[in-house]
């Protein structure tokens, strides 16, 4: 369903999750088999590479405040980013008022960068640009059902400078994919606590 405001509701895992993305992004699964535990989303506008996916993973053994830079640090692992080439920029609490529907909820939002890798090699660009990926991670702590629900937005950037301090937690790009996830967050809702058991 879509309304006027460039923003549709999905249902996720078969409806025991109801949440709302930009309209334009489509089901990743048309493209390419996706796991159980995942939804992932693509952007369809032109010349965007975004990605967002929705993953039902075992709750991590660290505490609330670590969760998102945990999963964080497993999204760069997946994608062969060596250390060192990824920093985290912001990780804080959401507000119960962000999260309406979550407010039994422990919800922690990050973003950071990471040198954008592919098959274990890095983007071969001209001198003097520097592919990487803004990634913004929520993680939704499920402590009855042992369960960490994670978002993820992943943004491809081609910086023209080989520094990856020049993205900043209020560069505009970093806002706009925060705000997104944001939206996501706000609209979510669990239907159907038995995807978890």
């Amino acid at each position: 369903m879509m309304d006027v405001s460039g923003i549709k509701s999905v249902d996720l895992f078969g409806g025991a999750i109801v949440t709302k993305i930009p309209s334009s992004f489509i089901d990743g699964s048309v493209f390419r088999q996706t796991p159980d535990n995942q939804e992932v989303y693509v952007d369809l506008k032109e010349g965007s590479d975004l990605s967002l996916i929705i993953e039902i993973l075992e709750r991590e053994a660290c505490s609330d405040e670590e969760s998102a830079i945990v999963h964080f640090n497993a999204i760069a692992y997946d994608n062969d980013v060596p250390e060192g080439s990824m920093r985290v920029l912001s990780n804080e609490l959401v507000s119960t008022e962000t999260v309406p529907n979550l407010n039994s909820h422990v919800v922690y939002l990050l973003s950071g960068i990471q040198e954008a890798y592919k098959w274990g090699r890095k983007t071969v660009l001209p001198p003097g640009q520097t592919s990487i990926v803004v990634v913004i991670v929520a993680v939704i702590r499920l402590t009855a059902q042992a369960t960490d629900l994670v978002i993820s937005l992943n943004v491809p950037v081609i910086l023209q400078t080989s520094s990856l301090t020049t993205i900043m937690k209020d560069s505009e790009i970093v806002c706009i994919a925060l705000k997104k996830v944001e939206e996501v967050l706000k609209a979510l809702t669990i239907q159907d606590y038995s995807l978890f058991s």
